[in-house]
């Protein structure tokens, strides 16, 4: 005998079998005034999150690290990094995931070598 599930239940039960979601990465709590924290990407893959950073020039905007880089970063050789750029505000949080009030620190590496 064969057993027939309505169309709805047949979609929820494919639906329950599809890859699962990624969960996103919890954020930590949003820091005090005066305090940054940065999430560090690492030729666009997220290596670190809730690095404190200290805001060191406004024009361009600037920031370094407070204490021991991540270990990805400490690791990396001066000469590969081609370029490091930070982003603030709603374009961290949106373009990049970033948790809210943090900033993204988006390091790009030089290809070979």
């Amino acid at each position: 005998m064969t057993r027939r599930l309505p169309l709805a239940t047949a979609l929820l039960v494919g639906c329950a079998r599809a890859a699962a979601v990624p969960t996103p990465v919890p954020c930590p709590p949003i820091p005090a005034p005066g305090q940054l924290l940065a999430s560090v990407f690492l030729d666009a893959r997220r290596v670190a999150d809730g690095v404190a950073v200290a805001l060191t020039a406004t024009d361009p905007e600037t920031y370094d690290f407070v204490g021991d880089p991540p270990p990805a970063v400490r690791d990396l050789p001066v000469a590969r990094i081609d370029l490091i750029q930070f982003v603030s505000g709603d374009a961290a949080r949106l373009d990049h995931g970033a948790c809210p009030g943090m900033v993204a620190v988006l390091i790009t590496t030089r290809p070979g070598r």
